[in-house]
């Protein structure tokens, strides 16, 4: 088991605040889709806090050692275990809440993230 692999409840969201306006240019919107490659269902994986991108959230930044800014929520709320069998995908908005779980299987997680940017539709010319 080991904590210090765990990605802290964070919105991607955050991060495109901090790293500049420009990250993510207006009219687009941004998903995340998580990949477990191999986990134990259960035992590690992804956490979500349900309901999370509905609302905002008390958040401030840490700078680590590296001088790099990372985004601290200053709430505790709850989240779960995503039951997600190696395989299968999860697709969220920017503004959910998650994390990594800590370990309590008895293998290696490994995962994959994918970031989409995807434009706002546009409007369709009346016919």
């Amino acid at each position: 088991e080991s904590e210090s692999d765990v990605g802290a409840l964070h919105a991607d969201k955050w991060f495109h605040e901090v790293l500049s306006a420009n990250y993510i240019p207006k009219g687009v919107t941004s998903l995340k889709v998580w990949i477990p490659i191999y986990c134990e269902p259960g035992k590690n994986g992804l956490l979500i806090v349900p309901d999370s991108n509905k609302r905002e959230w008390d958040y401030t930044f840490t700078t680590n050692s590296l001088g790099h800014q990372k985004p601290v929520i200053l709430d505790t709320p709850l989240s779960i275990l995503v039951n997600t069998p190696p395989g299968n995908m999860i697709i969220f908005s920017d503004r959910t809440l998650h994390g990594g779980a800590p370990n309590r299987g008895l293998k290696t997680r490994i995962s994959a993230e994918i970031t989409l940017l995807l434009e706002s539709p546009k409007k369709l010319p009346l016919l």
